[in-house]
């Protein structure tokens, strides 16, 4: 029972402004991609592809979605960032390319262009 009045003490809406914000200032055939996608996805039509590693679209996951406007979302201080996408894509998790930082629950999530936005979108 204590879990349950922790748990709805700290719900809040933040992954629903955040997937209508996304959905707003984003081309609409976007396709959005890493762990927390789906979360900032749930209200908005983009694809949200995730990513782990040995599990689920771990190999080339950006490639495989050339000819969309891709981004990548990554939680801040998550180790999958450092295990994963700075390893495999670290060219692509650059300040030039960032173009946004939302928190999200309890998390701050990171989203870098992938595919670079005319100046207007520059930062969200």
């Amino acid at each position: 029972v204590l879990w349950t009045g922790l748990w709805l003490g700290s719900i809040d809406d933040s992954l629903i402004r955040t997937s209508r914000w996304l959905g707003r200032v984003l081309p609409s055939n976007s396709v959005l991609i890493g762990d927390p996608a789906p979360g900032v996805c749930m209200d908005n039509n983009f694809k949200a592809i995730l990513v782990i590693k040995g599990l689920c679209n771990g190999t080339e996951p950006v490639e495989k979605f050339e000819g969309s406007p891709r981004f990548i979302v990554v939680v801040r201080d998550s180790p999958v960032k450092k295990l994963y996408w700075n390893k495999y894509y670290p060219n692509l998790l650059t300040s030039r390319r960032k173009i946004a930082t939302a928190r999200t629950l309890r998390w701050d999530v990171e989203f870098y262009a992938v595919d670079l936005l005319p100046e207007r979108h520059a930062r969200l």
